[in-house]
């Protein structure tokens, strides 16, 4: 009787009036989600790996002032999304979900001022440099740095498994298929 209570006045009092929890730690926004997903499935955003000797390694490990250890860091680059020609609608539109389109300006500021050896997404903060992140404190970056260390699975849903009682397992155990043999009126007089 309560949970119906509680139902009925959630039904009935405005969704402006109802208080949301605050959120202690920033999360990332579905559409963000959808974003970093759609673009790492088109190959426009991507972990960079160099190799410890070579000479990308050398010049991004000088730019950040040395203090980068391999595993402490994902360096992440993203390419600017192209947009393709609509003729229905003669303009121009990104080649991404409509879900996982973010504004031109916003957009803007993931790429702004990145260096070649793509952003450098520090894994024990979850921190990055990009505008975005400063802005929003979580990016496609970040989203795909927790995606390759195994923290925050993109693209995928939540496996629902029915724990119950299986009914055509256990309908046949210890009786014969058909008909009941106690089979009676339901009002007999014994």
């Amino acid at each position: 009787m309560g949970s119906l209570l509680r139902q009925l006045m959630a039904c009935c009092t405005h969704e402006s009036t109802t208080s949301r929890s605050f959120a202690v730690d920033p999360a990332p926004s579905v559409t963000l989600v959808r974003r970093a997903s759609a673009m790492r499935k088109a190959g426009m955003l991507l972990e960079l790996q160099c190799r410890h000797n070579s000479i990308a390694f050398l010049l991004s490990n000088a730019q950040e002032g040395g203090s980068d250890s391999a595993i402490d860091v994902v360096r992440v680059f993203s390419r600017q999304v192209p947009r393709v020609f609509d003729p229905e609608a003669k303009r121009s539109r990104k080649a991404l979900p409509v879900t996982a389109q973010l504004g031109e300006q916003t957009a803007r500021m993931e790429i702004e001022k990145m260096p070649e050896g793509g952003w450098p997404v520090n894994t024990p903060s979850w921190t990055g440099p990009c505008r975005y992140w400063m802005k929003f404190a979580a990016c496609i970056h970040t989203l795909l740095a927790k995606h390759v260390c195994g923290v925050h699975a993109m693209g995928k849903r939540e496996r629902l498994v029915y724990r119950g009682p299986h009914k055509r397992q256990g309908a046949y155990v210890g009786g014969l298929p058909g008909r009941p043999c106690f089979n009676a009126p339901a009002l007999q007089i014994e």
